[in-house]
């Protein structure tokens, strides 16, 4: 009799977490519990071995080795090949030899043993001494994953060590990889896969950076293709989060054949993963915001307006990517000014279409505050539409602004909805409307006597495409005293003779 464990294929069966003492034991058939010290006791003899694949049916070319030597292979219809084995058996009480058994390969086995029982001369008397051990399971010794890449282009995992590593592939893309069943040489082991109702892989994801990040399971972890001589390769896995990843392939229903699952090697740094795209939201303009309180529906050139939004990075099913924080984030976003467009990429043009005029040359950034936590960011940002550096120009009353961030990664809004540059294809999602206009401060002319406070009107104009014209739309421009130069003194009025005092409010730009 011989009663075997579950094993590892390639592994000798004295080695290993599972190590198992062997003996091939020659019992009485009347009473099994008894030595038959009496036939094999302190004798070595040829002992006739075989082996019966019994899930696969098929031995795949794969011996059994006994102590070093290989032993015949049938199939699971019936042993009809023996290798004859020489064994030492004890005679201490027991009869029995040391066995040692390895498999290169996985499945379910029974060994086979016969002893053909020598007449007094020696010779052979074609009576046997047989039996059979249990039905047991060898498990892959590993299951190796290798190729990783990109399934779009083959681009090779670069395996980045942190948040500086090299950039690997858009979170929720498809990436591919192979897994090999293997011995314990490392080769692999042909009848993973093939077993009657076939054995699969499925590959588990442990979150290597950020440190307590955000870890949602691989999709698709169980898409591998049929095995074919121990290998099987996916090309649909997809990890939905921005960070770094090890990924490890496991029995896919867990359960080898019924002997449980079997974790494999752990193969390395898989990432670095990064957001697919931002969305815009939440957005508020707010016009002349050097003016709080105002409600004017415009700004003038040069003049600062308030722009607030939200950005958020995206994975490919639009899913936010919650680790898209700290040295994850690579879109640059707190800026000391001055500065221009810079990384978020804003850009302006008036009435899209015939006639369009692009100015995102004149627009200037002269602050801006946010920063990534969780894959959002809620940034505020002042911008101004600088003056022309000469002449008149505008009004701009269609000014749409738009924005095309791009991190060091190259990601950037989808599906952008707007051409700054008038190049025929939009680049930018735009974010707002507005009115930008040219304007003035005129003080008109007044006549009275020299005895009394004279009352002067302010009128605040914009370039209309012609020439100044009344803002009617200004309520807002402050009108002190202290803003007025006096200059031009004619005759005999001197400089200090006169001076501005009061203030006003202005109305219909008046």
């Amino acid at each position: 009799g011989l009663v075997v464990g579950t094993r590892l294929a390639g592994l000798d069966s004295d080695t290993g977490a599972d190590a198992q003492s062997l003996y091939l034991e020659a019992v009485r058939s009347s009473d099994e519990s008894a030595s038959c010290d009496g036939v094999l006791g302190g004798e070595t003899v040829d002992v006739e071995l075989a082996f019966q694949c019994l899930d696969p049916g098929t031995c795949a070319g794969r011996q059994v080795s006994v102590n070093g030597t290989a032993i015949a292979a049938n199939p699971g219809t019936g042993v009809s090949s023996y290798t004859a084995v020489s064994l030492s058996f004890t005679d201490d009480g027991t009869v029995r030899a040391p066995t040692v058994i390895n498999y290169p390969d996985v499945g379910r086995i029974q060994l086979h043993a016969r002893y053909d029982i020598p007449l007094e001369d020696g010779s052979p008397s074609g009576n046997y001494m047989s039996g059979t051990s249990n039905p047991f399971v060898v498990k892959p010794f590993d299951l190796e994953i290798s190729a990783v890449q990109r399934t779009a282009d083959a681009f090779a995992n670069p395996a980045a060590a942190g948040a500086g590593g090299a950039a690997f592939i858009a979170a929720g893309a498809s990436f591919s990889a192979t897994v090999t069943a293997t011995t314990q040489a490392g080769t692999a082991a042909p009848n993973y896969g093939q077993e009657s109702t076939p054995e699969g892989v499925r590959l588990d994801a442990t979150l290597v950076a950020p440190v307590g990040g955000n870890l949602p399971a691989l999709s698709n972890a169980t898409g591998f293709g049929a095995f074919s001589a121990g290998v099987a390769t996916g090309t649909a896995f997809s990890w939905g989060e921005v960070g770094i990843i090890e990924l490890t392939a496991a029995i896919a229903d867990g359960d080898y054949l019924g002997a449980g699952d079997l974790t494999g090697t752990p193969s390395g740094n898989v990432g670095r993963f990064h957001p697919d795209h931002y969305t815009v939201g939440d957005v508020v303009l707010t016009e002349r915001s050097d003016l709080p309180g105002c409600l004017d529906a415009f700004s003038y050139m040069g003049e600062p307006f308030g722009l607030d939004f939200s950005l958020t990075a995206r994975n490919v099913a639009g899913v936010t990517t919650q680790n898209y924080q700290g040295d994850f984030a690579k879109l640059a976003i707190d800026r000391d000014p001055p500065f221009g467009a810079g990384d978020l990429g804003f850009g302006a043009v008036n009435s899209p279409g015939a006639g369009a005029t692009a100015l995102t040359g004149r627009l200037q950034q002269q602050a801006v505050a946010g920063a990534f936590s969780t894959g959002r960011a809620d940034i505020s940002t002042t911008l101004a539409l600088l003056r022309p550096g000469a002449g008149n120009d505008g009004p701009f009353q269609d000014l749409r602004l738009g924005l095309s961030p791009g991190d060091a990664d190259g990601v950037t809004v989808q599906a952008p909805d707007l051409d700054p540059a008038l190049t025929g294809s939009a680049t930018h999602a735009q974010l707002a409307l507005t009115d930008v206009r040219l304007g003035r401060l005129r003080l008109e002319n007044a006549y009275g006597s020299e005895l009394e406070a004279l009352t002067l009107a302010v009128r605040a104009e914009h370039f209309d495409g012609n020439g100044f014209v009344t803002n009617l739309a200004d309520a807002c421009t402050p009108s002190t005293a202290g803003s007025l130069l006096l200059s031009n003194y004619t005759d005999s009025l001197q400089a200090g003779e006169s001076t501005a005092s009061g203030a006003g409010s202005l109305s219909a730009g008046v």
